[in-house]
């Protein structure tokens, strides 16, 4: 736990700037959906993946994005019950194409309307004492910056976090300030 937190610190104090390249999101999310998918199993939670085939690439650091996303999906494990859990990761482009849409919604007890404007804030968290740093929404939102993109959260009767990124628009390369 004291390793977690340090690492934790760390990226929050010394992040390492995201490289917004092109990144297949389709791809990312597969291997993300096959990874929790076998956390999902153990803890008998469900975990619904839908992907357009036409999705366009995002403008995003795939290790980056691979952390964020990391992140909420540990979240939404924790929060679930186990048994009726259901956890969904949905991509989407919007309908000009210029951005894509990533959103992580769970089915568990959502976020109560108090805590909403201060989930993104350092050492903030709604876990049990000794369960989480209170770091990882933090990070998720600076790297979301870090890429031009955002991350909101809403409540539906679960959690609902969307993120939203440039889309490629013809190349799509890192930019040389």
């Amino acid at each position: 736990m004291a390793k977690k937190v340090l690492r934790d610190l760390l990226d929050f104090a010394r992040p390492r700037p995201a490289k917004p390249g092109p990144c297949d999101l389709g791809a990312l999310i597969a291997s993300l959906a096959r990874i929790f998918e076998v956390q999902g199993q153990s803890r008998r939670v469900a975990l619904d993946v839908a992907v357009p085939d036409d999705l366009p690439l995002a403008k995003a650091d795939a290790t980056a994005l691979e952390q964020v996303l990391s992140n909420l999906l540990l979240n939404a494990l924790d929060a679930v019950a186990p048994d009726t859990g259901r956890i969904a990761l949905t991509a989407k482009a919007s309908p000009d194409r210029q951005h894509v849409a990533l959103i992580v919604a769970d089915n568990g007890p959502g976020i109560p309307p108090a805590d909403l404007p201060h989930i993104f804030d350092p050492f903030f968290t709604t876990k049990d004492a000794g369960r989480g740093s209170g770091l990882g929404l933090a990070v998720a939102y600076g790297l979301m910056r870090d890429m031009n993109g955002t991350i909101e959260v809403h409540d539906e009767g679960g959690a609902v976090f969307t993120l939203t990124l440039p889309a490629c628009l013809g190349p799509c390369q890192e930019e040389n300030p």
